[in-house]
């Protein structure tokens, strides 16, 4: 039966997929059967944690009554906020947003009527109060950041290097090198690529160390062996030190493009929101963006096509995508799974040809002689077998690559659409 715990420091309950011990707790006194039971336990163990003065909240913008972090979550960028001691809020950006014991809402862990006004004024020219008058604040109804964290380059930008990151495809970040932002990002990719050869190669000699002690005739060439042993042990740690010093400057690489990647998706979606709500903003910049976005929509051609002969299925559709889409990386992973997948069907049909020849025959002698041959061609099958697997890996490349342009595609929609209302 699964169990719930709660994070402490969101105060969050989630599913517990511990098996022998977990960060949150005990296995059984602090895991809960439900979610509810498990919010319901952490609340009664915060009792007295928050102030328990009323904070009403309420969205001036649409007159509607906010009563949780989930209603401030789901409001509008730009909802203006009351609460009961006055204070008045325009809503920001995301933020991690729970519900006080009062029922008001908490902003990392303090009441939000805590907080200095200017610390979540959001930057609008107008906002619409319940008598329908005009608050005016300090600027433009649309931040230039929002503007430009929702932008599609920021996503592809990120995109592209997670596909350096996945496939560490040499070809490709020969192709890269010198022609990317971040090249200490490529220069590093291709350092651990090195790396993870030297790891093998350390640990071939390892394995083969190991079987010379174990099938060493005599004591002194034994101890021979095992001192020749030591010495690669010793270089496998040092290669494997070396692999991880430079996994670990990719790691921190990456972890700014997710969060980049993350801060990208929640803008675009802030920008719909505020397009869906009727927000009227011109902040500079936004026509000439919207002007480049339309450029590149009549300049750049649609990922659907290739996306359609991809999804036909199959190493012929993939191929013909790969042509279509015009890399020569791509182009010739796609011919490589396509011959894999020839080669892997005509040892298919030999295998199953042999066997039906040895269920029907007799003759003992032919028998034996189908089974050598059947032997023959199984070991070719499992062969082609491999040959095909490593094909499919390796044309994931182009897969991920079209997922990404798809993705683009899409986000530049996106933008555009939203773009367009508010600055009608």
């Amino acid at each position: 039966m699964a169990k719930y715990h709660i994070n402490p420091k969101t105060g969050n309950p989630n599913i517990c997929r511990a098996e022998t011990s977990c960060p949150f707790g005990d296995l059984q006194a602090d895991h809960y059967p439900t979610k509810k039971a498990a919010l319901a336990a952490y609340e009664k163990s915060h009792e007295g944690s928050f102030k328990t003065r009323p904070v009403q909240a309420g969205a001036l913008v649409h007159g509607d009554k906010l009563t949780s972090a989930e209603d401030y979550a789901n409001a509008p960028i730009g909802t203006v906020v009351q609460f009961s001691n006055g204070l008045r809020f325009v809503k920001g950006g995301d933020g991690n947003w729970e519900t006080s014991q009062s029922g008001g809402l908490i902003f990392d862990n303090k009441e939000i009527s805590e907080y200095p006004a200017e610390n979540l004024l959001d930057k609008f020219s107008k906002v619409q109060t319940e008598a329908g008058e005009q608050t005016p604040t300090n600027s433009a109804g649309v931040r230039a950041s929002l503007l430009k964290n929702s932008s599609y380059e920021e996503g592809l930008q990120a995109r592209k290097y997670f596909i350096l990151f996945n496939h560490r495809n040499p070809e490709q970040l020969k192709a890269a090198s010198g022609k990317v932002k971040d090249q200490e990002l490529v220069d590093d990719l291709i350092a651990a690529n090195a790396a993870a050869k030297e790891v093998a190669l350390a640990q071939a000699a390892v394995d083969k160390g190991e079987a010379n002690v174990e099938n060493s005739q005599t004591d002194a060439q034994r101890a021979g062996y095992e001192k020749v042993l030591k010495t690669k042990r010793d270089k496998l740690e040092s290669a494997k030190a070396a692999a991880a010093s430079v996994e670990d400057k990719i790691g921190k690489h990456m972890k700014g493009y997710a969060k980049q990647l993350v801060v990208h998706r929640r803008s675009l979606d802030s920008l719909e929101r505020l397009a869906n709500n009727g927000v009227k903003s011109r902040p500079p910049g936004i026509d000439s963006r919207i002007a480049k976005l339309e450029s590149f929509v009549k300049e750049t051609r649609s990922i659907s096509t290739v996306a359609e002969k991809v999804n036909r299925g199959g190493a012929a559709g993939i191929l013909a995508g790969a042509r279509e889409y015009g890399n020569p990386i791509h182009v010739k992973s796609a011919t490589e799974l396509l011959n894999a997948e020839q080669e892997l069907r005509v040892h298919n049909e030999d295998v199953a040809r042999l066997h039906q020849a040895y269920g029907s025959i007799q003759s003992r002698t032919t028998k034996d002689a189908i089974q050598k041959e059947l032997e023959v061609a199984q070991a070719k099958q499992d062969e082609a077998k491999i040959n095909f697997t490593a094909a499919q890996n390796k044309v994931q490349l182009f897969l991920d690559d079209v997922r990404d342009r798809s993705d683009q595609e899409r986000d530049v929609a996106r933008e555009l659409r939203a773009l367009k209302i508010i600055s009608r």
